[in-house]
């Protein structure tokens, strides 16, 4: 036996998994975690083809809110955050990669478990 070994002991591993991998499909409006598909709104996909059209970019609220209701935008001036707040309950962990930038806008950010997709596998 080496010196300094103290073949008493014990070493515990703990298996941590990672986290179940997100993929977004825009082209079948869903979230695909794991085996589960998880349906977007029509709004909800076209904020989410938005940001995902040029990862990093910051995207304007008046963008995002244009893309989306068109002329026709709600009354309300939270109507883009509850979509924004969708669509990052329904990514899960990977919902952290759309960032709010203060003053301006939303940007989608790379995330270890967030995968985009714009056409079909």
């Amino acid at each position: 036996m080496r010196e300094g070994f103290d073949s008493a002991a014990t070493i515990t591993l703990s298996a941590v998994e990672p986290p179940t991998p997100v993929r977004l499909d825009l082209s079948r409006h869903a979230v695909v975690r794991g085996h589960t598909v998880i349906p977007l709104s029509v709004r909800e996909v076209e904020a989410l083809a938005l940001l995902a059209a040029e990862p990093g970019r910051v995207v304007r609220r008046s963008e995002l809110t244009t893309t989306i209701w068109g002329d026709d935008p709600p009354s309300g001036a939270r109507a883009l955050d509850m979509v924004i707040r969708r669509i990052r309950e329904k990514l899960g962990p990977g919902g952290d990669a759309i960032r709010s930038v203060r003053g301006a806008g939303f940007v989608l950010v790379s995330h270890p478990s967030l995968e985009v997709t714009t056409r079909p596998a």
